[in-house]
């Protein structure tokens, strides 16, 4: 009788551990599911960041491009003001570093060279 009472014992334990592991293993399973779905979140967001920054980087080398384009289009404006037969507004308006000060100092010594382009 006693190793009858023994044995119900041990079979209600394993009986009780079976549904906890069962539980648990649920509870895992369900775990797993919750951080997938984060971690599809986040690699989401991140795309979305990622491509944020990438047309972030566009639009900066466009207004790059736009700012060379306006230096450019200056020292041309300066180099024809520079060269044209109004040489006292092309002295005026032409960038005063040395190189090219000592330019316009020798194109106004030389009255025969009045126009370059």
């Amino acid at each position: 009788m006693e190793l009858d009472y023994r044995q119900q014992k041990a079979d209600l334990q394993i009986e009780r551990d079976a549904e906890l592991h069962a539980a648990l293993m649920e509870e895992s399973a369900l775990r797993k599911k919750i951080l997938l779905e984060e971690l599809e979140k986040n690699i989401n967001l991140t795309k979305v960041a990622s491509l944020a920054v990438e047309e972030q980087q566009a639009k900066a080398e466009e207004a790059k491009a736009k700012l060379k384009l306006i230096i450019l289009k200056s020292k041309l404006l300066d180099s024809k003001l520079c060269n044209s037969q109004n040489l006292v507004l092309g002295f005026i308006l032409c960038p005063v570093n040395r190189l090219e000060l000592t330019w316009t100092i020798v194109l106004f010594a030389s009255p025969f060279v009045l126009d370059w382009e």
